[in-house]
């Protein structure tokens, strides 16, 4: 049992922080506590449910991968990409896209981890120039976020604002990202969501996304690493 230190996260978090991935026939409750004396949060990953959880670990997310083919997209010239700074238009949809996000589900984590993290990758995406935006009457009303790793892109961040939903935004910008996608070269594009959000899965699945894999993740905080 190896547990992978995480300098980016533990750095951003202010206290040690591990990840390891498990394999569920082999993974023992009391040797992970031992491993994990030294850190104060681990992400536990593996591919089945913990039937025996360790003293202070929870299940916070059921990550769901859904992949698709493209080809074929017709043209879209209904793109937008956001220039400019962070501002607070672009960060309370970023917040929003973390709605079920495990660090914010997880209420153990009490030192704005959530908004750390979620504020990082914006900087990250404005850095890369792939953040899609939506405006109805010069407000922004949606964002989705790309990464292009060799023939295949990755949705990052995904949100609509609370105060327009229903509209046919969502629409609009898995539409973009695809478009966008092709343009570049893309073959494939994939996003990942929570088990849980039965409406991000079914606007994925009626855009030809199919579930590929699953993830259970769990979150073991030290009660005595503080």
């Amino acid at each position: 049992m190896r547990i992978n230190d995480l300098q980016w996260d533990s750095q951003l978090f202010g206290y040690s922080v591990g990840k390891i991935e498990i394999d569920n026939s082999e993974f023992d409750p009391l040797r992970f506590l031992e491993f994990s004396a030294n850190y104060k949060l681990v992400y536990l990953f593996s591919s089945k449910p913990i039937d025996t959880l360790p003293e202070n670990t929870i299940l916070v997310d059921t990550k769901v991968t859904l992949v698709k083919e493209l080809g074929g997209i017709q043209d879209w010239d209904d793109v937008e990409f956001f220039e400019g700074k962070l501002s607070e238009s672009l960060i309370s949809l970023g917040f929003q896209s973390g709605e079920l996000s495990r660090f914010k589900i997880d209420k153990r984590l009490s030192k704005n981890e959530f908004e750390k993290l979620y504020i990082k990758w914006l900087e990250r995406d404005l850095n890369s120039g792939k953040i899609i935006i939506q405006k109805i009457e010069r407000k922004m009303a949606g964002l989705i976020t790309l990464r292009f790793s060799g023939d295949q892109s990755s949705i990052g961040l995904f949100a609509v604002d609370n105060a327009y939903r229903g509209k046919g935004i969502g629409y609009k910008l898995l539409q973009a990202a695809q478009y966008i996608s092709v343009k570049n070269g893309i073959k494939k594009i994939s996003v990942q969501t929570q088990f849980q959000n039965k409406r991000a899965i079914s606007l994925y699945e009626k855009f030809g996304f199919v579930q590929q894999n699953k993830k259970y993740i769990y979150h073991y905080v030290n009660p005595k690493n503080t």
